[in-house]
């Protein structure tokens, strides 16, 4: 059943980032979009850290342990994607 939370877990940080990333400036030096990615980094980390104990109380159930490994590589994916933004973003 943790694989399954983890994976809907997956889908709303990852809409939690679509929300950050349309976030704009408000002006006086992007200081609340700078909280708002250290903030979703945090229940990034946070939420990975679920799904890899998720993924290790799976033992001996292949169908769980196949949707918290896809949980898992679609959060490390949004995690790149977000990455990529920003070293993109900061380097321009």
């Amino acid at each position: 059943m943790m694989p399954i939370l983890h994976a809907i877990g997956v889908v709303v940080v990852a809409g939690l980032g679509i929300a950050t990333w349309r976030i704009r400036c408000e002006g006086f030096g992007c200081v609340g979009v700078g909280l708002a990615w250290v903030a979703w980094s945090c229940v990034f980390a946070l939420w990975l850290a679920v799904g890899l104990l998720a993924l290790r109380s799976t033992k001996g159930r292949p169908g769980m342990l196949r949707i918290g490994r896809y949980s898992i590589a679609a959060q490390l994916a949004v995690g790149l994607v977000a990455l990529g933004y920003w070293a993109i973003r900061n380097t321009a």
